[in-house]
């Protein structure tokens, strides 16, 4: 079966999307054709990968007159992505979960809808992973592992065993989380951090070993 396919976005990870469907349709019984590429602000460039670009209005309009559709939010902003999704909420869309075929996935491994899991990323067993969360290539997954919604995790990251990331979180390129630790809402780890603590919600940690980003001197507390 084939699916039209809306694709939000037209950045570096709207390219990154493309390539994994265009790698999924080469092997898989069901395969998706891009219908369109969809921009939340004004439409400058009317084509995209060769694929025709419109505007969420647009898109809009075609939603209500053939009543449902699939799409896939191609944003790396864990916010952007939930905004987007949010506004969406009152429709009839299908969030599909995209796995590059190299990607090596255990049986019990779970997800939510509007999963994308890049090229060769591992993980063992008894793993969540929440809605909309964007896992890079090359990425490892420990055992009893969990990831909330609107997470991206980006290229060669480490998650070690029974590690608990929560919702709308950043973990960048290189990253190693050490077993055990919980990672609260909204935080953004640097690139290359070597995580060995828990870390509140909000918090931006850096460096090796992770440590947490100083606040600039106009705005501290006295």
């Amino acid at each position: 079966m084939i699916r039209e396919l809306f694709v939000f976005g037209v950045g570096g990870l709207s390219k990154e999307v493309t390539q994994l469907i265009e790698h999924i349709n080469l092997v898989a019984r069901d395969t998706y054709n891009i219908a369109a590429y969809v921009l939340t602000i004004h439409v400058t460039e009317p084509l995209f990968r060769g694929k025709k670009v419109i505007s969420e209005q647009t898109f809009l309009e075609r939603l209500e007159k053939n009543g449902e559709a699939h799409v896939v939010i191609a944003i790396g902003t864990p916010s952007v992505r939930q905004t987007i999704v949010n506004r969406l909420n009152n429709y009839n869309i299908h969030y599909p979960c995209l796995i590059h075929p190299s990607s090596k996935l255990d049986p019990s491994v779970s997800m939510k809808e509007g999963v994308t899991i890049c090229a060769n990323v591992t993980s063992t067993v008894d793993i969540s992973i929440g809605r909309h969360t964007y896992i890079n290539f090359g990425c490892t997954i420990a055992h009893d592992v969990q990831i909330g919604d609107f997470v991206q995790i980006n290229p060669l990251s480490s998650i070690s065993g029974r590690v608990k990331i929560g919702n709308n979180c950043l973990i960048g390129a290189g990253s190693i989380i050490h077993e055990n630790t919980k990672i609260g809402d909204g935080c953004t780890v640097g690139i290359g951090s070597v995580v060995l603590q828990d870390l509140k919600p909000n918090t931006t940690v850096f460096c090796n070993p992770a440590r947490q980003l100083p606040l600039r001197k106009d705005i501290q507390n006295d």
